[in-house]
């Protein structure tokens, strides 16, 4: 026992000199778990951990960045997406029923003219389209421009609609293109699908399937998904990343994100992950990359970075990237 204390000892003192602390081989400012197996596979001489390469680090570093792009987008998505809603909520499409296509036609008739104070519209329950033109009455929203909505089915999916949005403005955004909606009422609840064409949101174009349920009494966001794939270049390589999230506000988002990049396929695993509205990196929240633990916890929009430990290594990794596309600079 004594010949390996002094064994142990002698390997720990031999640990890079260079540390802050004797034998802090991974430079985290303490000696622990960590440097007790360095010490004991130095001793058996048995191969030793290595800090990861710059070309490890930037390549983390860019799957990092891939995915905290694709959750400002995603953030994006569900936000002006909200914005888009409110519209249609504002319509009274979560009031229109019918068990046929020509019966929801007939009720959206209904609504549109219980609004005619505040909407103008051309159109007949037999084509099942009407063109809606919002108006700038006092008593009215403050939403301005047209829509086309065409009632296309109803299932057990709810009631589908083809909307073609014409140069909407709705609280300080401009809202243009087209989308597949979907609305489903169920109990106290509503939730309006998405799946956007060239859709443009506040200046963002959103993609994929977003669905948000609301409270129907309150009209408070009660969860939201996304369900998209997201392209970028990165380092002048393509990538993309296939993003299938939930969203609910307490929890934050979480889902799965594979990301594709030269070749190679990382899935990435996010779990209550809170987005900075301000900067869309995330602030709260863990990531886990091929067994690899990200904590943002102490990521802001100030230190747009995030610490882990590679190999036993603590490696930084710069968000900038993701931030500067979220802000358009």
């Amino acid at each position: 026992m004594r010949v390996f204390l002094a064994l142990l000892v002698t390997a720990i003192l031999a640990l890079p000199a260079q540390a802050a602390v004797l034998g802090d081989v991974n430079y985290d400012g303490q000696v622990d778990l960590t440097e007790a197996v360095y010490a004991l596979r130095a001793a058996a001489n048995l191969p030793l951990p290595q800090a990861p390469t710059p070309e490890e680090q930037a390549e983390l570093e860019d799957v990092v960045n891939s995915v905290a792009m694709a959750m400002g987008d995603s953030y994006s998505a569900v936000s002006g997406m909200d914005e888009v809603n409110e519209v249609l909520e504002y319509l009274g499409l979560d009031n229109v029923s019918g068990e046929t296509a020509l019966a929801v036609a007939q009720s959206l008739k209904d609504q549109l003219v219980a609004l005619d104070e505040c909407v103008d519209f051309e159109g007949t329950v037999q084509s099942k389209t009407f063109t809606i033109t919002f108006l700038s009455n006092a008593n009215c929203y403050t939403v301005t421009g047209s829509l086309t909505l065409t009632v296309n089915s109803v299932s057990v999916e709810g009631i589908s609609y083809s909307v073609q949005y014409n140069n909407i403005q709705y609280d300080g955004c401009t809202i243009n293109g087209s989308s597949t909606v979907t609305v489903k009422v169920a109990g106290s609840q509503v939730t309006i699908t998405q799946t956007p064409t060239n859709l443009s949101v506040c200046g963002n174009t959103l993609s994929g399937t977003i669905s948000i349920t609301y409270d129907v009494i309150t009209g408070a966001v009660v969860s939201a998904s996304v369900d998209a794939t997201y392209s970028y270049t990165l380092d002048g390589e393509p990538v993309t990343v296939a993003a299938d999230l939930t969203y609910t506000p307490d929890g934050g988002y979480s889902g799965t994100l594979d990301v594709t990049m030269g070749g190679e396929t990382y899935t990435c695993v996010a779990a209550g992950l809170v987005i900075d509205p301000d900067c869309g990196v995330p602030i709260a929240g863990t990531l886990e990359i091929n067994g690899i633990t990200l904590d943002f916890s102490g990521t802001t929009c100030e230190n747009p970075n995030v610490t882990v430990l590679v190999h036993g290594f603590p490696v930084t990794l710069s968000l900038e990237e993701a931030a500067a596309l979220f802000m358009g600079i």
